[in-house]
């Protein structure tokens, strides 16, 4: 209760609120904010004004959510994505996404897999963790903080950006 999300007085005050969320399919919380996928293929979202929640309740056909730092995103059931909480420069490569069957979110980038089995990437890149461009044969994703892991048909695994933690020979 002292640090990290809940140290903060604002997002502690929602707690209750977000507690008596029902009908939900799927969760998830960025820096600042808590978002919920209910049954109906609606969301709902509690945090921080600069995350911009209030468009989440907008949203229908929802299948899955994720969240970034500040910023949410959802993937529709035709494929395509929506979000809020993100730079204009970021919803707008959103927007144009389609053919999504999953995606992930880092610290502040997201990732999309294509039904073809293409990624695609967007948001902050300072350590590669977007350059996704090129791969195919994609079955799995996956994103934490600055780093990208792609898991192919084979069983293959790539990592792209920055991989924290020790080092495999630790």
């Amino acid at each position: 209760w002292k640090k990290g999300l809940l140290a903060d007085k604002e997002i502690k005050s929602l707690l209750p609120e977000v507690q008596d969320w029902s009908g939900l399919s799927a969760v998830a919380c960025g820096s600042w904010h808590f978002v919920g996928l209910r049954t109906d293929g609606t969301v709902i979202g509690a945090g921080k004004k600069m995350c911009c929640l209030e468009e989440v309740s907008l949203w229908t056909n929802v299948t899955a959510i994720a969240c970034c730092r500040y910023g949410t995103v959802g993937l529709c059931e035709d494929g395509t994505v929506v979000s809020c909480g993100f730079p204009k420069e970021v919803a707008e490569k959103l927007a144009l996404w389609t053919d999504i069957t999953a995606m992930a979110c880092g610290k502040e980038h997201i990732v999309g897999l294509r039904r073809n089995g293409t990624v695609v990437a967007c948001g902050e890149n300072g350590n590669g963790q977007c350059d996704v461009d090129g791969f195919c044969n994609v079955g799995m994703i996956s994103a934490s903080g600055e780093c990208t892991a792609l898991v192919f048909n084979d069983g293959t695994i790539k990592a792209v950006g920055k991989i924290a933690g020790p080092s495999m020979d630790d």
